[in-house]
């Protein structure tokens, strides 16, 4: 899915360092999971806070990520949301209506797919 298209979906969400539509290819807020083209999501859970893996999943591969605060130094598109649980199963509803899932795991949000058209 285009950036571009999710972002149209997303009348919610700010984004930062937007300067040209990128293809998303999956989605993941693990970043031992993230390869070219993934959307990282940073969750701030009880152990661990996602904001502090970013820059990690930047240099693996992912070409945007969401978040709830702008991280510093990062040079790919920041989709800023609030309420992560709410945001990021919308987001993967957006990304899922146009495409087949492959792989699902719904209670962690952590979805793959592959576009069909």
């Amino acid at each position: 899915m285009e950036l571009q298209a999710l972002l149209a979906r997303l009348q919610f969400a700010k984004v930062v360092n937007y300067k040209e539509d990128i293809n998303i290819d999956s989605i993941e807020q693990d970043t031992q999971k993230v390869t070219d083209g993934t959307l990282f999501i940073c969750i701030e859970g009880d152990k661990f806070d996602g904001h502090q893996f970013a820059h990690e999943a930047v240099k693996k591969g992912a070409v945007a990520i969401v978040a709830n605060r702008v991280i510093p130094k990062l040079n790919v598109p920041t989709i800023l949301v609030r309420g992560h649980e709410t945001s990021n199963g919308y987001i993967s509803r957006c990304i899922l209506s146009t495409s087949v899932a492959t792989t699902v795991f719904s209670r962690s949000y952590w979805y793959k797919w592959k576009n069909v058209g």
